[in-house]
């Protein structure tokens, strides 16, 4: 038993550094010059359910875009919200637009949807209202000359944190993401996004078919909408890494807020059909899962002690390695007091979302029961 614990953690082991060496070597940024002169329309998508205390920054931070106001406009969705959301739609400017779901629909992507049919611009930028942006945000996508064949182009999204254990738990588990998502799109041939910030072009969103289809995955209309267009061609799908091209988002303040985020965001896996990221999101569950299971057997026996230690070490050191360079790539810097802490946080977080996202067949999210 001992013996194949070693074994299997020496495979495990190995093949998650080749998989982390991966995300490093593609996530070498590209610099590039600016090369457009005209700059392409753009529709700005949020839709929003009980956002009343983020929409003004919110409202702000794309209002003061380093954009030409005439190449913009900005539709704002309201979800059904029960709260005083009204005060912050009067008196908008005149590159912004609001409107309101009618009874009948509910939902994200039926918010999406009715701001996508309303708008007239060759391209469209979906993004949440929890979200800011630098002054820069939509220069950064538009600047530079995007190919005829690249139909969609994924940014990075970092969640805020002052330093807590929990907060930064998200802020490193986001980073991890990003890494592995400019990955994916740049060589790893599978294809992921985030729907807080995510380009594309309103022809190729009508020629996939929009979101039909994602119904029965409530909690992966961006996923599912990627998943499209990557289909469409061999490179269709770019990753924006520009810092300028950040949206930062707020965390999640309480572990069990966290925990339902996490698992819905886990349930996604059930819209992949990708075998390369099933591989990739599977050897890190596994590695979790092998190592808590160590754990676990070094309480009973102590002989197992020195296994659970030496692989507890590596997974760290090279978890290390790698949001070290991933937050320096953004501007950001590990809090090291604390990262022993958050990294044991962050291999339990990932076998309990996971066990707890097989298992989970309905979810809350925005004060829904979603199934």
């Amino acid at each position: 038993m001992l013996t194949f614990a070693w074994i299997s953690g020496l495979v495990l082991a190995c093949l998650y550094a080749r998989n982390i060496w991966s995300y490093l070597r593609l996530n070498r940024r590209k610099e590039e010059e600016p090369s457009v002169v005209d700059l392409p329309q753009v529709t700005v998508v949020i839709p929003f359910r009980n956002e009343a205390s983020n929409l003004q920054e919110r409202i702000r931070s794309l209002e003061n875009q380093n954009y030409p106001k005439d190449r913009y406009q900005v539709i704002l969705i309201n979800d059904h919200s029960s709260d005083d959301f009204e005060k912050h739609v009067n008196n908008l400017k005149e590159n912004f637009s609001f409107l309101s779901l009618p009874e009948r629909s509910e939902g994200k992507i039926e918010a999406l949807n009715a701001a996508i049919n309303q708008a007239d611009t060759p391209w469209i930028i979906c993004s949440d209202a929890d979200c800011t942006v630098g002054e820069n945000w939509l220069l950064s996508f538009f600047e530079r000359e995007i190919p005829a064949h690249v139909v969609a182009c994924c940014g990075p999204v970092r969640i805020a944190s002052t330093g807590s254990p929990l907060q930064e738990l998200q802020f490193l588990d986001m980073i991890g993401v990003m890494g592995m998502t400019s990955a994916g799109h740049r060589g790893l041939d599978f294809a992921m996004a985030n729907g807080a910030n995510l380009a594309f072009r309103r022809k190729s969103f009508y020629e996939v078919g929009g979101f039909e289809g994602s119904e029965k995955w409530s909690a992966a209309d961006d996923m599912w909408l990627i998943s499209q267009f990557s289909m469409l061609h061999k490179g269709s799908v770019d990753f924006n890494d520009q810092v300028e091209a950040e949206v930062i988002t707020n965390p999640e303040l309480s572990w069990k807020g966290f925990f339902q985020q996490r698992i819905r965001w886990a349930g996604k896996t059930s819209a992949y059909t990708n075998k390369n990221i099933l591989y990739h999101i599977g050897l890190a569950f596994g590695f979790s899962v092998f190592i808590v299971l160590l754990g676990l057997l070094a309480l009973m026996d102590s002989s197992f002690l020195s296994a659970f230690v030496v692989f507890m070490i590596c997974r760290t050191f090279i978890d290390f390695m790698y949001l070290t360079i991933m937050t320096k790539k953004y501007g950001q810097k590990i809090k090291r007091g604390s990262y022993l802490l958050v990294q044991c946080l962050h291999i339990i977080y990932i076998v309990g979302a996971g066990i707890l996202a097989m298992r989970a067949k309905r979810y809350t999210w925005k004060d829904r029961i979603l199934s």
